[in-house]
């Protein structure tokens, strides 16, 4: 179902990656989550907060969630910050839904 939260989400992430021609192989977006590790539904906020603000390596955080493997913890990480206005707007919308 497609709530006006949702859209701002969606609009959000239009408007943040109208120039981004970067490829992610792991990553997909969700049209509710947002952009996830694909296979594993992890979202890539989630992997920015455990490394950039929790200060786990990417090492740590794939022991901890061993159904990541390191490749998709730095495609991750990458596209963060490949996206980081529209990433810091998405992680900012969600920690006011918490």
């Amino acid at each position: 179902m497609l709530t006006l939260q949702n859209l701002k989400y969606v609009v959000c992430f239009i408007k943040g990656n109208v120039m981004n021609t970067i490829e992610h192989p792991h990553i997909v977006v969700d049209m509710v989550r947002g952009p996830v590790i694909s296979g594993a539904s992890f979202p890539v906020r989630s992997v920015v907060t455990y490394i950039l603000q929790n200060n786990l390596t990417p090492y740590e955080l794939m022991c901890r969630f061993p159904h990541l493997t390191l490749a998709e913890i730095y495609d991750a990480l990458s596209y963060y910050y490949d996206n980081r206005r529209a990433m810091q707007q998405d992680m900012a919308m969600h920690a006011e839904a918490a």
